[in-house]
């Protein structure tokens, strides 16, 4: 029986490397079925890992948490919005016992292919539940806190540090504590694993780090992850760190490239990161005005952008939804179609996985800070000034508990937009040079560039005649960034 189990794990671990996730489920399925609970903790990890693959969400978070139950470990059955905060609340009076140094000193060399093989579970269970915005995904990561800091830490126990610290500043704003939990995390992880860095980077530290830093550490974890297996967590590495490549202002012909080429190898090892990457490069091609036919890695199974939208909505994919509703947000704003960027962010706003912190909360509060004030100086209602100083306020929070590099020129360009909106013209000129000054120290020109546009704008507004200078300068950045339809719509 012993040598029959080991069989069919080395056939589903071979299966998983290769990207096929319905062998790897009957592979495991057969010893699930077939040895003692205790034997099977295995085939049950890489069960989890198969769902995933499959973009079976709801499935992978059920079956986790069946085991995880089995291993008597207490998640509750009701993830009520009490639940959570009662259980962040005990978990912080737990780890408040404990300092950073000796929270990394509990980490083992070595443990057993027990406890290993339960936090491989967890890691498929966290991912599955941020995919499908689950309210199970803060009660699994303080389960496995407690676990790690009761039993030894391991490398597998950064995933549940980076959630606890993710959450940590989702529901309590404590980005120190944020902060705190993604260092130990660091200091413990396997730089050999793609999963953890890419949750540690593309969704914890981006807040303490400029974009394209997180970007390139993405790229090497994809890299590691391709030379360990790590098939699926290297591709949605690649994936994340390319849309910070976007948002940190790398030119964006250069960047069309590597999501052209990246396609290729996303369509044949994991399908669900390229229907991400794919709708991120839609935006790229509304800015340069090149058509990539990025379509076509699907060999006429998704023919567009619509047929993807369709096939999310029959499948209820929350996240390729969600990201679908961005990117129509985040192109109409660029273009200055402010009604159809409002559309298109209310629809986004059903999903509360768009509340979460991560890269596109930053831009959908900081284009939607823009829009508020040019819709009130448009005069659309006095809510939309209200609506602007909602994401000035944000902004001055995360500015002072975040990256300078990151949001220093935003603050600037929404402080400009209140009192152009105030009709404080002197203000908001300083407010303007400013930021467009703090986005060019800080090396992202399409920002430079969109301070530069707002101020032209602006002046025009007041009949000065200068502005054309400002609309010059922001056309020349925008060239700089590759965005040769933006320039040319200016």
């Amino acid at each position: 029986r012993t040598c029959c189990r080991e069989l069919h794990e080395g056939a589903a671990f071979s299966s998983l490397a290769l990207g096929e996730p319905g062998k790897v489920e009957r592979y495991a399925r057969t010893i699930i079925e077939n040895v003692p609970f205790e034997d099977s903790l295995v085939a049950q990890a890489l069960h989890v890992k198969s769902l995933l693959g499959a973009a079976r969400y709801a499935e992978t978070i059920a079956t986790g948490l069946a085991v995880l139950r089995l291993l008597k470990f207490d998640v509750p059955s009701a993830p009520t919005p009490m639940a959570v905060y009662k259980t962040m609340i005990e978990t912080g009076n737990v780890t408040s016992k404990y300092t950073s140094d000796q929270i990394t000193n509990l980490k083992q060399t070595s443990i057993n292919a027990r406890k290993r093989n339960i936090l491989k579970i967890v890691d498929g269970v966290v991912l599955a539940c941020y995919r499908e915005s689950s309210p199970y995904l803060p009660l699994v990561a303080c389960a496995m806190v407690k676990y790690s800091l009761q039993n030894g830490v391991c490398e597998e126990s950064a995933t549940a540090f980076v959630v606890y610290g993710y959450f940590k500043i989702f529901v309590q704003e404590n980005f120190e504590e944020g902060r705190r939990w993604g260092d130990i995390a660091l200091k413990i992880l396997d730089s050999n694993l793609a999963f953890t860095p890419m949750t540690l980077y593309g969704f914890l530290l981006f807040w303490f780090i400029p974009h394209q830093k997180v970007a390139n550490v993405l790229i090497d974890t994809y890299e590691a992850g391709m030379s360990v297996g790590d098939v699926d967590g290297a591709m949605y590495a690649l994936c994340v760190s390319m849309r910070f490549s976007f948002f940190g202002g790398v030119n964006l012909s250069l960047l069309s490239q590597s999501y052209v080429k990246a396609l290729k190898q996303m369509v044949k090892f994991c399908k669900e990161s390229a229907k991400f990457a794919i709708v991120d490069l839609l935006i790229i091609q509304g800015l340069t005005g090149v058509d990539y036919f990025a379509f076509s890695v699907f060999e006429g199974m998704i023919q567009d952008e619509d047929v993807l939208l369709a096939n999310a909505k029959l499948k209820k994919h929350r996240q390729v939804l969600e990201i679908i509703y961005s990117r129509r947000f985040f192109s109409a704003f660029w273009f200055g179609e402010f009604a159809e960027a409002n559309k298109w962010y209310d629809q986004s706003l059903t999903f509360p996985s768009m509340k979460m912190p991560k890269i596109q909360l930053i831009y959908h509060t900081f284009y939607r800070g823009i829009i508020a004030y040019q819709m009130y100086r448009d005069g659309e209602g006095e809510e939309w000034l209200d609506e602007g100083k909602k994401a000035l306020d944000r902004m001055e929070v995360w500015s002072k508990k975040a990256s300078k590099a990151i949001f220093e020129n935003k603050l600037y360009l929404l402080e400009a937009e209140h009192y152009a909106s105030n009709c404080n013209i002197v203000a908001a000129k300083e407010s303007y040079e400013l930021s467009a000054k703090s986005a060019r120290d800080h090396g992202v020109v399409h920002e430079q560039g969109l301070a530069y546009e707002l101020y032209g704008k602006f002046l025009s507004s007041v009949s000065e005649l200068d502005a054309s200078d400002w609309f010059e300068r922001a056309h020349g950045c925008y060239i700089q960034w590759g965005a040769a339809a933006k320039a040319a719509q200016l």
